[in-house]
């Protein structure tokens, strides 16, 4: 992240009443979220008294340890960084549902590096962290391309889940992308499966 502080009409002194403040996200960014609290410090002295107890203009010598002290103006920077590919949802509940409900979840793969085609991508489930699936013949997936522009749409679909299952379950959607920078997306999910509930997207 670097700062570049340009004054709005600055006179010969290079000084002025406005200043922006430009701020620059390098290409070594990693992916993922990333905020920063800046802290703008202006030559504006803080309060009419200095440390030493005297005004800063009342001709007072203050020699050592006088330093006034300044205002400092506080802002916020934050963003999203993207990288060659995102998904969304980055989770998938399946919720509450009953033996035998059929439950789709659609993950949507885009990709923002307009030289890779994604319609290579393949997926598959497995269980949560190297566990065994449970019922893991009644989960499915297809792919199929997006509505909108460079991406895929990964379906995730819980066939129904056979009389007197009950508990929860939790996976992993694998998904294939075939690209150098991020050759695999993990998407976890989980739900919950009740007999006698009435279930819900």
């Amino acid at each position: 992240l670097s700062i570049d502080l340009v004054p709005t009409n600055p006179d010969a002194d290079g000084r002025s009443g406005h200043w922006k403040a430009e701020v620059t996200i390098g290409m070594d960014a990693k992916e993922g979220s990333m905020g920063y609290q800046l802290a703008l410090l202006t030559d504006v002295e803080f309060g009419p008294e200095l440390e030493d107890g005297h005004s800063a203009d009342d001709g007072h010598d203050h020699g050592v340890g006088s330093t006034p002290k300044f205002q400092a103006v506080s802002a916020s920077v934050s963003a999203r960084i993207l990288g060659a590919l995102s998904h969304t949802p980055q989770f998938v509940s399946m919720g509450l549902v009953r033996p035998g409900q059929v439950v789709p979840r659609t993950v949507k793969v885009l990709s923002h590096d307009t030289d890779f085609d994604l319609s290579g991508v393949t997926a598959m489930v497995r269980g949560d962290k190297g566990k065994e699936l449970a019922f893991a013949e009644h989960f499915s997936t297809s792919v199929k391309p997006s509505s909108n522009g460079n991406g895929m749409d990964v379906e995730l679909r819980l066939n129904g889940l056979p009389e007197g299952a009950d508990g929860s379950f939790r996976g992993e959607l694998v998904i294939s992308t075939g690209h150098e920078a991020k050759p695999e997306i993990i998407v976890h999910f989980s739900g919950v499966c009740r007999a006698g509930v009435r279930g819900g997207r």
